[in-house]
């Protein structure tokens, strides 16, 4: 298949995605997963290739297709080659299978980037980690070890400037917070 179609059919996607248009945007991601064979594709088709499993996943989820969106996942997770993409395909595999409520995958998925992240030394990548950790105890009412991981996290977002996910993860905090009572806030933390 010639590069012209691939990129043309991955344009269509992106562009209906955009759109909200996603059950058509899954189709152009279909069609195009098909056609690329990932053992010879260029570096340019490489990234597409991911980014279209990742974007398979994100939207079978999204139309309530949650199976077939932790096995778009976990295909991303085979064929990602780089640590920072094997990391996010971790987290996604994590959060997909926690929605679905197989917690222990959850975990095993978060595990794994955890120690990728911790090799790599990026804060922020092992905070997005810790945040899995930390709402999949949530969802599991391990209450006090939720608001541990989450602490940790909140701290390696402010380490690495992230205002955006420090937020989010302090969104969650408060979550555990009304789940547990006075007890889990400590103010002095943030």
């Amino acid at each position: 298949m010639n590069e012209d179609t691939l990129s043309h059919l991955f344009q269509q996607a992106t562009e209906a995605a955009s759109k909200h248009q996603y059950w058509a945007a899954l189709d152009f991601y279909t069609e195009l997963l098909a056609l690329i064979e990932p053992q010879t594709a260029s570096a340019s088709f490489q990234d597409k290739l991911l980014t279209s499993l990742r974007e398979r996943g994100r939207l079978l989820g999204l139309l309530g297709e949650q199976e077939a969106a932790l096995s778009a996942y976990i295909q991303y997770h085979r064929e990602a080659t780089d640590p920072a993409r094997r990391i996010d395909a971790l987290i996604k595999i994590g959060g997909q299978s926690r929605g679905i409520g197989r917690y222990n995958q959850a975990v095993n998925a978060y595990h794994e980037a955890l120690t990728l992240a911790e090799e790599r030394r990026i804060p922020a990548e092992r905070g997005r980690v810790l945040v899995g950790i930390g709402g999949t105890k949530l969802v599991r009412g391990r209450i006090e070890e939720a608001v541990d991981y989450l602490k940790e996290a909140i701290a390696l977002f402010e380490k690495s400037w992230d205002a955006a996910k420090q937020i989010r993860t302090m969104n969650r905090f408060g979550v555990a917070y009304s789940y547990g009572g006075q007890k889990y806030l400590d103010i002095n933390t943030f």
